[in-house]
C-alpha cells in the first residue's frame, strides 16, 4: 500500500506552526546538459506529521494515520533504545524513463520509498526556455537539459503521478543547475535574494507544469509544487548564510547539501534539518557515497563502458560495508545520492538497486523518503539525539583495490543524465 502524507505548505503562516501538528512532503529533481528530461517520480501527500506539540508528551499526534500504525517504530525513543537504521535513497535528477521503471519497481519490490530532487528545468519546454531567469544569467541559461516537447513534459507528469501513488518525495534542485565554470554567476556566490529567485521559480515553474496537466495527461498531476520541503545544491555549491535562510522563509524543513566525515546524524539549525551526504575513506582520502565521485574514485571519471561489470560490484561493495558498519555503530541515517545516468557504461543505477533490493526488506533497515526521517527526528527528545549524535561518527575504510585517487569531494560536473 502506497504510503500517504497529507500535506501543509509551512510557507504563508510559518509561525503559526509552533506547538502544532506539521504535515508535507517533498519531492526530487536533477537534470542534465545533455540528456533529456524523459520522466520522473513526485513526492507523496504525508502520511500525518507527527511532531508532539507537548515537548514532553511520548504519545505524538493523536490523529496519526492508519499508514504510521503501519510504523511502530515512528514514536519517540528512550534513552538506550537503538534506532531504526534509516537508509535515504535520494536521486538528483529524473531524466531517463527507463531508470524510473528500474527504481519504481525494485523500490516497490523492496518495501521502499525514496526521494528525487527534481531539476526546475524539466518542467519546461525547450521552446519556453527564456521564460525562466536565472539570477545574474540571461533568460533561459541552464546547464541541463529543458523538455524537448509536450509529449515529453506528457511522459514526465504521467510519471510523477504513479510516483506520488507509491509514496517517494519530490524535493528541489533548483532550476537550472548553475555551477562553477560555466555561468556569470552561481549558486555558491547567490546572495539571499537571488536563492530566493530561483526557489520561486522552481515553484512557480512546477506549478506551471501542473495546471496543464488535465491537458497533457488527461487528469490532474497529484503533486503539489506547493508542499515541496526539502532542497540539494547543485554540484554542493552554496553559501550556507544565504542559502539557508532562503530554504527557511519559504517553509523548507530540510536540506542535504552539506558533505559529512562518515555516516553522520543530522542536525537542526537556523531552522532546518541538515542531512550531510555521507563519506568513506580510500586509504584516508574523504569520498562521498555519490555515484559520481565513486566514478572519479573507480577510475578517474573515464566513460569506460568495458568497466561497468567492475565497478557495479564495488558499488554494491561500498554500499553493503557502510551499511554494516553503522548497523553495529552509530546508527544514523545512510545518505546515499545518486543521479539517472549511464556515466560509464551505465554502472552504478544497477549497483544502486541491486543495494535497494539487498538492504531494504531487512527488518533493521527502514529506506524512507527524507520527510519520513525528519518526522521521525521531531518526535525525539534533544537528549536522545544528543546521546546518538555523541556516538563515534562512522569513519569507514574501503580498501582501495587499485582505485583510482582523483577528488572523492567535488560536486557533480560532468553532464548529467538526471
Amino acid at each position: 500500500m502506497a504510503l500517504k502524507f497529507p500535506g501543509v505548505r509551512l510557507r504563508a503562516w510559518r509561525a503559526a506552526l509552533v506547538g502544532v501538528a506539521v504535515a508535507v512532503l517533498v519531492v526530487g529533481l536533477v537534470g542534465s546538459l545533455r540528456s533529456e528530461p524523459d520522466q520522473l517520480p513526485l513526492t507523496n501527500e504525508r502520511a500525518g506529521s507527527v511532531w508532539a506539540a507537548d515537548p514532553t508528551s511520548t504519545t505524538g499526534d493523536p490523529s496519526a494515520s492508519a499508514d504510521d500504525l503501519e510504523r511502530p517504530w515512528m514514536r519517540r525513543f528512550t534513552t538506550g533504545e537503538r534506532p531504526p537504521q534509516f537508509v535515504i535513497f535520494s536521486f538528483d535528477g529524473g531524466g531517463y524513463a527507463d531508470r524510473w521503471r528500474l527504481f519504481l519497481d525494485t523500490a516497490k519490490a523492496s518495501q521502499a520509498t525514496f526521494t528525487v530532487f527534481m531539476t526546475g528545468t524539466y518542467f519546461v519546454p525547450e521552446a519556453s526556455r527564456t521564460d525562466y531567469t536565472p539570477p545574474g544569467n540571461e533568460p533561459g541559461k541552464a546547464d541541463v537539459a529543458f523538455s524537448k516537447s509536450d509529449e515529453q513534459l506528457a511522459t514526465l507528469l504521467t510519471n510523477l503521478n504513479r510516483a506520488v501513488n507509491e509514496g517517494h518525495e519530490l524535493g528541489s534542485h533548483a532550476v537550472g543547475h548553475l555551477c562553477k565554470g560555466t555561468s556569470n554567476e552561481v549558486g555558491a556566490t547567490w546572495t539571499a535574494t537571488q536563492w530566493g529567485k530561483e526557489l520561486d521559480q522552481f515553484t512557480s515553474l512546477f506549478q506551471r507544469a501542473k495546471d496543464r496537466a488535465p491537458e497533457l495527461i488527461g487528469e490532474p498531476l497529484l503533486a503539489d509544487p506547493n508542499t515541496v520541503e526539502g532542497f540539494r545544491a547543485p554540484c554542493l555549491e552554496y553559501n550556507r548564510e544565504a542559502l539557508i535562510p532562503a530554504l527557511a522563509d519559504r517553509g523548507y524543513r530540510y536540506d542535504s547539501s552539506a558533505i559529512a566525515t562518515g555516516v553522520e546524524w543530522p542536525t537542526h539549525d537556523d531552522g532546518l534539518w541538515e542531512f550531510p551526504i555521507s563519506t568513506v575513506y580510500f586509504n584516508g582520502d574523504r569520498t562521498l557515497t555519490l555515484d559520481y565521485n565513486l566514478w572519479l574514485r573507480f577510475n578517474g571519471g573515464k566513460d569506460r563502458p568495458e568497466d561497468a561489470p567492475a565497478m557495479r560490484a564495488r558499488t554494491t561493495e561500498v554500499y553493503d560495508t557502510v551499511l554494516a558498519s553503522v548497523l553495529a555503530g552509530n546508527r544514523a541515517p545512510l545518505v546515499i545520492a545518486n543521479h539517472f545516468n549511464n556515466w560509464s557504461g551505465n554502472a552504478f543505477n544497477p549497483a544502486t538497486a541491486d543495494f535497494m533490493a539487498d538492504a531494504c526488506p531487512r527488518p533493521d533497515v527502514q529506506c524512507v523518503p527524507f520527510t519520513v526521517v525528519v518526522d521521525w527526528l521531531e518526535l525525539q527528545t534533544p537528549d536522545y539525539l544528543n546521546n546518538m549524535r555523541a556516538e563515534p561518527t562512522g569513519h569507514i575504510d574501503i580498501p582501495t583495490n587499485g582505485d583510482s585517487a582523483a577528488d572523492g569531494l567535488q560536486g557533480t560536473r560532468a553532464p548529467e543524465g538526471a
